[in-house]
């Protein structure tokens, strides 16, 4: 899984090199392996392998920087960033103070009904300490992967969840498969980037 996972990344690097090479100057080196354990700590299990080697290979990315003309708008197709270790860890810290007190509130549980429905893979939390925040963008998009899934999904599931619209989407059953999507949608034309208000941003044609 790891070897796969790293693969998938390459062929997605080669792609930005060769058509959208000022994407790669956002992204940050790989986590350390003492970052890698940190965060098992704190999560109190391990990652999943393909997670732990995608950390090792890039820890996140800074798209908010003006050496270039155009801003770039991350390099996955979520228009956020990717979380470096570090900011997973203080994303994770505001979920647990800020959203896992409202899984037990009256308000939310009508919302929990609706996420059920609609992504019943994902527990119908407002947020679980076993979801593991890996990107996301300032309007509250975040993606998780997720190590505690209903009976009807599979460990290490990447989701998105829209705290400030309240929706839910599953994306892939795991980081690997979504990498895939991504590397073969490159490929095919599915994904491309275009200008919007001075930043490149990575769009999907869902009918490809």
């Amino acid at each position: 899984m790891a070897d796969l996972i790293l693969r998938y990344w390459q062929q997605i690097l080669k792609w930005f090199k060769v058509n959208q090479p000022v994407f790669l100057d956002a992204l940050n080196a790989g986590a350390s392996q003492k970052q890698i354990e940190q965060l098992e700590a704190e999560l109190g299990t391990s990652l999943p392998n393909d997670l732990r080697a995608f950390l090792l290979a890039v820890s996140g990315e800074k798209t908010d920087n003006f050496f270039h003309h155009l801003c770039t708008c991350g390099i996955l197709p979520f228009h956020g960033d990717l979380f470096s270790v570090s900011e997973i860890l203080n994303q994770r810290q505001y979920h647990l103070e800020h959203d896992i007190a409202l899984n037990n509130s009256k308000d939310f549980q009508k919302m929990a009904t609706v996420y059920q429905a609609h992504c019943p893979e994902v527990k119908p939390l407002n947020y679980d300490p076993l979801w593991i925040p890996i990107g996301g963008d300032p309007g509250f998009n975040i993606v998780f992967v997720d190590l505690n899934p209903t009976n009807q999904g599979t460990v290490g599931q990447v989701f998105e969840h829209c705290y400030e619209i309240a929706q839910r989407e599953l994306l892939a059953s795991s980081l690997t498969h979504y990498l895939k999507q991504y590397a073969e949608g490159l490929g095919k034309g599915r994904f491309y980037v275009e200008e919007d208000n001075h930043m490149l941003v990575v769009y999907d044609d869902h009918s490809i």
